[in-house]
């Protein structure tokens, strides 16, 4: 698993993530605190294959570092995102 992280320098308090997933199922978006806590879960719905895109809007977050986690059936990826406000 490939770990990146995201510097977000957030002047609208809203970006966008993207995603493709490669079979229909239900994937899960969600975003921790640095310890772990579930602050919230972005998508939890069966879809189709292909490019979805999802608005997060940060005005009730503090600057820190989040992690967020996809998860899908068949695989899993978690990155970290950096707010700065």
């Amino acid at each position: 698993m490939k770990r990146r992280t995201l510097i977000v320098l957030v002047f609208s308090m809203t970006f966008i993530l993207s995603l493709f997933a490669a079979e229909k199922g239900k994937p899960k978006i969600e975003s921790f605190t640095i310890q772990r806590n579930t602050i919230y879960i972005f998508f939890e719905q069966y879809s189709k294959a292909g490019y979805h895109s999802l608005q997060w809007t940060a005005k009730n977050l503090a600057s820190g570092t989040y992690i967020y986690k996809l998860s899908t059936p068949s695989n899993m990826a978690v990155n970290k995102c950096t707010l700065i406000k």
